[in-house]
């Protein structure tokens, strides 16, 4: 399953490089669920940076600035998945707890691919530091 890497053609682009702070979840928890930096990586992770759609960084920006205005700062832990990544996830799940449990806690209408783009979808991500 190697990732076609569509999002390289669609104006995605990473948090770090415009200042935002992050970690990629899938990055740092994937061992957790049986998921090795190689296969990780042929899906498109391309390590612990986070990929978002261009439109996003500046409404991002501006909430980091307020938030640092506060002594706060903006902290996203998500951001665009890729098709090949869910579909990874979701065949680990499979066989760590079978596919009935899976989609009794996972609905398969939940498991879409993200534009990356979704500013509700990131909110759900959002940290404040201190």
């Amino acid at each position: 399953m190697e990732a076609n890497l569509e999002n390289k053609k669609e104006n995605f682009v990473y948090l770090d490089e415009h200042g935002i702070l992050g970690s990629n979840f899938y990055w740092q928890k994937g061992n957790e669920i049986g998921l090795s930096k190689e296969e990780l990586e042929k899906v498109g992770l391309t390590g612990d940076r986070i990929q978002i759609h261009e439109d996003m960084v500046e409404p991002l920006l501006f909430a980091d600035k307020k938030l640092q205005e506060h002594g706060y700062r903006l902290y996203i832990t998500e951001g665009y998945r890729s098709k090949e990544l869910y579909e990874l996830v979701n065949q680990k799940m499979i066989e760590i707890i079978g596919e009935k449990e899976k989609n009794r806690i996972f609905r398969k209408k939940l498991l879409h691919v993200d534009s990356g783009r979704r500013p509700f979808k990131l909110c759900s991500f959002f940290y404040v530091l201190i």
